[in-house]
């Protein structure tokens, strides 16, 4: 999940059969850090496992075309996406 807006519906949530990883920046404001707590809480309290990860970035930083791009936080993002896709 690339900073994508969390479900808060909590049968959704509790529908989920499969872990989760997030990449969101810190700087975003949609899903901004609190959304991303709650997402982080609610999955939680759903009985499901989401790893998150946060940069000091915007919103869309992993898209070179986009101004808030950040080559380091894109870099470590797709490391993990792919180690999180080999894995699972």
């Amino acid at each position: 999940m690339y900073y994508g807006r969390p479900e808060s519906n909590m049968e959704k949530l509790k529908s989920i059969q499969c872990d989760i990883i997030g990449f969101f920046g810190n700087l975003d404001q949609s899903p901004s850090p609190t959304m991303v707590n709650d997402f982080e809480k609610n999955m939680k309290e759903a009985g499901k496992n989401l790893s998150v990860n946060r940069y000091q970035a915007g919103h869309g930083f992993a898209n070179p075309s986009n101004p808030s791009y950040n080559a380091a936080a894109k870099e470590d993002a797709y490391a993990k996406a792919i180690a999180f896709l080999k894995a699972h």
